[in-house]
């Protein structure tokens, strides 16, 4: 981690460090843990909100694709004997953001699986 050519934004870290007496309440500080910002802009992964992003967003153009695990298991393989991971992937083409994330959102408000759910 840099901190650039300004080392006051690792002061509050130093500040931190100095006061504190044991590891345990180093690593316990709030300050040192830092809290993760949650995206707007980002899917939570919800199943509605991914029917939705493929109903509104625009497909790539080109070979553009997206791959995801859908399952891995361990087989014995026929030839060898030996157990190997088998992984099956589905695979589905990028999508772009062709409409900002208002418009997404007032869109979803009209549609109808959205307001079925």
């Amino acid at each position: 981690m840099g901190s650039g050519n300004n080392h006051m934004r690792l002061a509050s870290l130093f500040d931190v460090k100095k006061n504190s007496e044991t590891i345990e309440e180093l690593l316990g500080n709030k300050d040192l843990q830092g809290v993760p910002k949650t995206r707007r802009d980002k899917l939570a992964g919800d199943p509605i909100w991914v029917q939705a992003w493929h109903h509104f967003m625009d497909l790539k153009k080109g070979q553009s694709f997206r791959c995801k695990i859908s399952k891995s298991e361990r087989i014995k393989d026929p030839a060898s004997g030996k157990w190997v991971w088998q992984t099956k992937w589905l695979r589905h083409q990028k999508r772009y953001m062709s409409m900002s994330i208002d418009q997404f959102h007032t869109e979803v408000l009209k549609w109808e699986p959205y307001l079925k759910w």
